[in-house]
């Protein structure tokens, strides 16, 4: 159980983390997540390429 493996319950927070912050969609954010909402500031304000950066984490937690 987690309340009993520190370095588990660890794990499983840093996933839950990952997820929730970055990746989750936000409603103050127009429902998309945070990463999403960065790639679209920062090609609107661009005169350079328009292609969207893409989100590809892997992790081993």
């Amino acid at each position: 159980m987690l309340k009993d493996d520190l370095e588990e319950f660890n794990r499983v927070l840093m996933r839950y983390l990952i997820w929730y912050n970055p990746e989750r969609v936000h409603s103050g954010l127009g429902n998309v997540s945070p990463l999403e909402w960065i790639c679209y500031k920062f090609n609107e304000n661009s005169s350079q390429s328009k292609i969207i950066w893409t989100h590809t984490i892997s992790c081993d937690f």
